[in-house]
């Protein structure tokens, strides 16, 4: 059996939607044998801290990106619909889309050229029922089958507003598994492509400096 180990980049502490504060969060990752991002909107020094922005068009976008991208660790771009999903994958600034829906081949292609990861959340599946469920369940399938095809990443996360959603590593792989991926691709998603990341943005902002 591989060593299975799972950063999340996406979580959220009491600074934004969550309820737990950013410490607490922290010390219940470090129980779970985790690591984390906090998507706050806010810079912290004690974990890998990310924003999630939203545009109406790519000037706007660009413009936010700019200023982001020196402050934070990583980016998020909220998605949702045909529009928003082509233009969260338009810059390579963008590290991961969220809340896509089922993405269609144009974005698939995009994902891919500009090294933009799309997410699968656990939140999503675990706060749904039943014919919500398998609506979610079919985005995946769709999502997971493009990603073969044209070679985008996708990136897997617990979407956790407490400490409570957080997940670890073993429960997290298990669940991809029964959700058709493979074992290399439940890898991937759950620590090679966040580590990319975080190890790309890092070498950026040496560039920089």
């Amino acid at each position: 059996m591989p060593r299975i180990r799972f950063i999340d980049l996406r979580t959220h502490s009491i600074n934004s939607i969550g309820v737990d504060s950013p410490k607490r969060l922290i010390e219940e990752a470090k129980l779970l044998g985790i690591k984390i991002g906090i998507c706050d909107g806010i810079k912290y020094s004690s974990v890998a801290s990310g924003i999630i922005l939203e545009a109406r068009n790519k000037r706007e976008l660009r413009r936010k990106v700019s200023k982001a991208k020196s402050e934070y660790d990583y980016i998020l771009f909220d998605g949702g619909d045909e529009k928003k999903n082509r233009l969260g994958v338009s810059l390579r600034e963008i590290d991961i889309l969220i809340n896509t829906g089922a993405i269609d081949t144009y974005t698939a292609r995009l994902a891919a050229k500009n090294e933009v990861a799309i997410e699968i959340s656990l939140r999503d599946l675990i706060h749904t029922f039943r014919g919500s469920r398998v609506k979610i369940i079919r985005v995946i399938d769709n999502n997971l089958m493009l990603s073969r095809k044209y070679g985008f990443s996708i990136i897997v996360t617990s979407g956790a507003r407490s400490r409570y959603e957080l997940r670890n590593a073993r429960e997290t792989f298990e669940v991809l598994k029964y959700l058709g991926f493979k074992e290399e691709e439940a890898l991937s998603a759950m620590f090679k492509t966040p580590e990319s990341i975080l190890k790309r943005e890092k070498e950026e902002v040496k560039i920089i400096g």
